[in-house]
């Protein structure tokens, strides 16, 4: 509300540890948002990975962890399409959420570093070796 002059930490349930918590944050809007994490030492890792929030990050609950073992290194929102559709990358693949964390559909089970979206339907992911994938988005599938 003041452009950034103030900021204030909030607990999330995510665990946090030397080599866990929150690696991404993604908002489709001023109000609703995710940030998503992991422990990076546990490349099998199960447990819960996403917070959610629908109050612009100021308190936090349990979102739905995305198909894929391990950490989530990366995550945007891709809000040209409708819905806004959450993409989440990490070691274990790539997911996509069309309802916030509820639930997700595991789209690759390749690696991928980062992931990023311009306004439009088409967005990328990167990972190991310098593969760049291309995604693209429409209401009621991936291709």
């Amino acid at each position: 509300s003041d452009g950034g002059e103030t900021w204030a930490a909030a607990a999330t349930p995510v665990a946090a540890g030397p080599c866990a918590g929150l690696t991404a944050v993604a908002f489709r809007d001023a109000k609703h948002g995710v940030a998503l994490g992991g422990d990076v030492a546990q490349p099998g890792g199960t447990g819960n990975n996403v917070a959610v929030t629908d109050d612009g990050g100021r308190t936090w609950r349990n979102g739905t962890r995305p198909p894929f073992p391990g950490a989530v290194f990366g995550a945007v929102y891709a809000t040209g399409v409708d819905p806004a559709t959450l993409i989440a990358v990490g070691p274990g693949g790539m997911a996509l959420s069309r309802d916030d964390a509820r639930s997700w559909v595991l789209a690759d089970t390749l690696a991928y570093w980062s992931v990023g979206f311009g306004a439009g339907s088409a967005g990328w992911a990167v990972g190991p070796a310098g593969r760049i994938t291309r995604i693209e988005l429409s209401p009621d599938r991936t291709r």
